[in-house]
Parts: structure tokens; sequence; C-alpha cells
């Protein structure tokens, strides 16, 4: 997808990226917990068994936002062929904190951005949210929260927001993903 229909998504998808007043969860993080985070928005996007450039470019995007050096995407690109579970398993502990709503957002945005949710992915996201101990309840609401932040959906937002609270959840942690839309 090149062209107006491509600047359109990356609108959609990018709106509040990045965010002017909020930095992402992520940004005060050592490198290599970035590139572990990473790593997990990589094994996402192959969950399909299909690489879209829509997903490269998000992968991308966030390469930039977490300040990582030149070759990261292509070290994340060669990961995904011979992943190591063990090594996710790892990983998936570090995020096992605040930054686990972030990761979540992450993967919930990246699922959609080639406008289709599949099922492998929907998989792989509900494994990450058991692993990090994010409640189903939490996530639900996670989901709802990219759904309107995707249709600009301030008003509806704002309800979300108090819905995330009441499900114990941080709206702190993912404010970076809708600052934008309720500034």
């Amino acid at each position: 997808m090149k062209g107006p229909e491509m600047e359109d998504l990356k609108e959609q998808l990018y709106s509040s990226w990045p965010a002017e007043d909020v930095p992402h969860p992520m940004k005060n993080s050592s490198d290599d917990d970035k590139y572990r985070y990473l790593q997990v928005l990589t094994l996402l996007i192959d969950a399909d068994d299909e690489i879209m450039d829509e997903e490269i470019e998000y992968l991308n995007r966030m390469v930039k936002i977490f300040g990582l050096k030149n070759g990261t995407l292509g070290k994340l690109i060669k990961f995904v062929q011979l992943p190591d579970t063990e090594e996710m398993r790892k990983t998936m502990s570090v995020f096992y904190d605040k930054r686990g709503y972030s990761l979540m957002m992450d993967l919930i945005f990246l699922s959609w951005s080639d406008d289709e949710f599949h099922p492998k992915e929907r998989e792989f996201i509900l494994h990450c949210s058991n692993l990090l101990g994010i409640t189903l309840e939490k996530l639900h609401v996670m989901l709802k929260i990219v759904e309107s932040v995707r249709k600009r959906d301030a008003e509806r937002l704002n309800e979300l927001i108090e819905e995330f609270r009441e499900v114990k959840g941080d709206p702190e942690m993912i404010k970076f993903y809708w600052s934008s839309l309720t500034a």
C-alpha cells in the first residue's frame, strides 16, 4: 500500500505519535529492555505468517521513538526467523510491571496496523496478557480504547479511561496512546 491510502493509515494510527507532552512509557527503560519490547512486537507481526509493509512501518516508527540505533529493525527481522522461546519467557518477565500495559497497547495497535486482526494475532495477544498478568477485563477495555483512538472518538475514550480505572488499570501508563485526542 502506497500513496494517499498509506498516508491516511499513518495519520489514523500515529496521530498522537510522538505525543508532544506524554513520552512513551518505555522512554526511560534501558536499550536492552526497549529491544526486548520490540522483539515481542516482532513476534506478533509474524504470528499470521505474513509480514505486511504497515507492520514493518509500525516497528520502524517504534525503533525511532525509542531512539535505538540503525540496524535494529534488521536485527528484529532476523530474530523473528529463529526466535528463542526460553529467551522470550525471560523477556516477558521483564515487563511484569506497569510497562506491560504499554506492551499490550502496542501489540493491539500493531495487530490492527494492516486493518485485519488475525485470529493468530489475537491468540498471541491473549497469551502475552496471560504472561503479563493482565486480566481479561483489563485487556477488553484496552481493546476498546484502541478502537476509540482509531476512530478518534474522544467522548467514548473518556468513558473508557474511567472504565479502565474501575478494573484497576493505570491509565497513566497508556496515556501516550490517547493524549492527543483528549488535549
